[in-house]
């Protein structure tokens, strides 16, 4: 084998090293503040990108087929004045599924860097579309979730937020809370009161439920060790005949276990069809939606049994939009239509 010989011809090392001689010393190149991006407005580099998920609803279609322009200041603390106009923030849309998708992605565009935490006002140029709302950013993964305004048809309340918050006002404090997943499981059992077959009413229930275009809401299932279960007190008079009891939550106040509660009050089979309406209201409660509607068209309505048996339009939006939202958002933060745009 021929080894490689290599030969170092001292009289040239000055020349080698003259390169190194006109290279500064320890110079280093500070990383840049702000990075490039062809998607920021108007060419200007952004200072601040925060990635969001934005509900979807096919009612405000046109709304996610381009950006929307906020501005924003820096909300005072205490209830105190807020500070001046800091500047605008723009709302883009990422590439994403078009259909049946629940959310959309997005990135809230700030032309300026942030200092965490911040509490900021934000208000759309389109306050007929969206809804203005305060925020607290405490860091960059809990970016400000911007709500669209959405109709409801009950002449009760402004909007959807307004009726969500109002069935959301009492045991959960208008905080978003979740189950540990979806759909929520049931336990029917096997309940007889006399010759109303509750268990089954409860399964009718659950399928005028799940009969959605979107996903099922519910699933039958008596191994669940978690949702919703059906308790039969077969000798008591219960009032209301039926109710919903919250009997186990997380350390965050988010449910894992309710009950729905049923006497011997419906004991007649031609009873059957109100107590598939009863059912169907509890439902509308374990979709924590807790408080009850003044519009009697809801199931929810709360100055009688209900009249209707399925959960109107109203109701499946608002169960939409609490199973959408982020775990322990605060719809207080957010400003409906009747409290001044």
């Amino acid at each position: 084998m021929q080894l490689l010989r290599f030969r170092f011809r001292p009289v040239l090392w000055p020349v080698l090293l003259l390169p190194l001689v006109l290279i500064p010393a320890c110079r280093t190149d500070p990383p840049p503040t702000r990075p490039e991006s062809r998607d920021a407005p108007h060419g200007s580099p952004p200072g601040t990108i925060l990635p969001v998920q934005v509900l979807y609803w096919d009612e405000a279609e046109d709304l996610f087929g381009g950006p929307h322009r906020w501005t924003w200041v820096q909300a005072g603390s205490a209830g105190g004045e807020d500070g001046p106009a800091a500047g605008t923030v723009e709302l883009q849309w990422d590439a994403g599924p078009k259909r049946f998708a629940r959310t959309r992605p997005a990135r809230w565009m700030f032309p300026i860097g942030l200092k965490y935490p911040l509490e900021i006002r934000l208000t759309p140029e389109d306050t007929l579309r969206w809804h203005p709302f305060r925020w607290v950013i405490r860091d960059p993964k809990t970016p400000p979730v911007p709500l669209v305004r959405i109709p409801v048809e009950s002449p009760d309340y402004p909007d959807l937020l307004g009726f969500t918050r109002a069935l959301t006002a009492g045991l959960f404090d208008e905080v978003v809370r979740r189950w540990p997943g979806e759909p929520v499981p049931v336990r029917a059992g096997d309940h007889v009161s006399g010759d109303v077959d509750l268990s089954e009413c409860l399964r009718v229930a659950v399928g005028i439920w799940n009969d959605d275009p979107h996903d099922p809401w519910f699933v039958l299932d008596e191994e669940a060790t978690w949702g919703v279960r059906l308790v039969h007190y077969r000798d008591a008079l219960l009032s209301p005949p039926l109710r919903v009891q919250l009997t186990r939550r997380d350390g965050r106040g988010n449910p894992i276990r309710m009950n729905i509660l049923a006497g011997r009050n419906y004991d007649d089979a031609t009873d059957s069809v109100y107590v598939v309406r009863a059912m169907v209201h509890e439902l509308v409660h374990t979709r924590l939606l807790w408080g009850h509607s003044t519009d009697r068209r809801h199931s929810v309505w709360g100055a009688a049994p209900p009249l209707v048996g399925a959960p109107s339009a109203d109701e499946r939006k608002a169960a939409q939009l609490l199973r959408g939202l982020p775990e322990g958002l605060d719809l207080k933060l957010y400003r409906p239509v009747s409290a001044g745009g």
